[in-house]
């Protein structure tokens, strides 16, 4: 796959593209989602325990390996069905992801509206690069040594056409503008 300006580095190492991340991180939310009612479904129908519960719980699309687990626990003190932590844990996975769905939707909303604003300070020209989804210094010519330490411990990588950047966060900024005000 190409490595085009508006793709990104996914977690397994895959170029994506930025939308692509968007709509992963939608797909795993309405997974979590479905897999949520799921268990909540699961607990309410072991709770009854109906003649036809095993029946009932294939219905729902639990593998039976998963069924035989869930109606006989492991240890006397476990009830029957999944474990509070499981609904805790997949519920705090959900809301993680509702918040990571909502900054990618702005962040695809700020790269189709602004194209890189960019600002010069002491000779350093700071892009905010909103396609790429990252802040951009070019010196021009290699910086001396005192800021490529700088550049280093602050987290900004050198890419092939010589110019530093790292992703956009306020905190990159500050650093930017930092590093570009130590260029004497």
């Amino acid at each position: 796959m190409e490595n085009n300006n508006n793709e990104a580095q996914s977690p397994s190492g895959q170029s994506l593209p930025v939308h692509s991340e968007l709509e992963e991180a939608q797909k795993k939310l309405l997974q979590r989602e479905q897999n949520h009612q799921r268990m909540k479904q699961a607990n309410k129908l072991i709770k009854i325990n109906g003649p036809e519960l095993i029946e009932e719980l294939k219905k729902l699309g639990i593998r039976d390996d998963k069924i035989a687990r869930i109606l006989n626990p492991r240890y006397s003190y476990e009830r029957k069905g999944f474990p509070s932590y499981e609904l805790t844990n997949n519920g705090s996975e959900i809301r993680r992801l509702t918040a990571r769905v909502e900054t990618l939707k702005l962040k695809a909303e700020k790269s189709q509206t602004q194209d890189g604003k960019t600002e010069e300070i002491n000779g350093v020209i700071i892009t905010h690069n909103y396609t790429e989804d990252r802040i951009q210094l070019d010196f021009g010519k290699k910086p001396e040594r005192g800021i490529l330490i700088e550049l280093h411990r602050r987290g900004f990588h050198c890419t092939h056409e010589k110019i530093w950047q790292r992703k956009i966060t306020d905190s990159a900024q500050y650093d930017a503008r930092h590093i570009a005000g130590m260029k004497k």
